[in-house]
């Protein structure tokens, strides 16, 4: 985004406050560790939503996640600063809450392949 913006590794630095080689690390993915507040002066020195660097630095297209409104947006940047394997648990969540819900008898018991008549 830096780049397409026309903006140097040292001119992004002085208008975020931080400095060249911490944009590097950045840019070069050795660093996880930035805070909401440095992507949030580093969006606006880009001008672009937060959302979109976070979504960038994980691989993610912006076409792909443009469509998730505000609070997509949100669950992404959550989701984007828990470690792996914070992140491994709530995929694992997921999963299981997109299983379909266990078909139900009028009494509105679950359905097992053993019930007995």
């Amino acid at each position: 985004m830096r780049v397409l913006r026309g903006i140097g590794q040292d001119q992004l630095a002085q208008k975020t406050g931080v400095s060249q080689g911490y944009v590097s690390l950045l840019e070069n993915g050795r660093f996880n560790g930035a805070t909401e507040d440095t992507i949030s002066r580093i969006a606006a020195a880009l001008d672009v939503e937060p959302w979109v660097l976070v979504a960038q630095a994980h691989g993610l297209l912006i076409r792909d996640v443009e469509p998730f409104g505000d609070n997509g947006r949100k669950a992404l940047v959550a989701f984007c600063a828990l470690s792996n394997e914070q992140r491994e648990v709530m995929l694992a969540v997921a999963a299981m809450m997109k299983r379909p819900e266990p078909r139900r008898n009028s009494d509105d018991t679950p359905l097992t392949q053993h019930t007995r008549m």
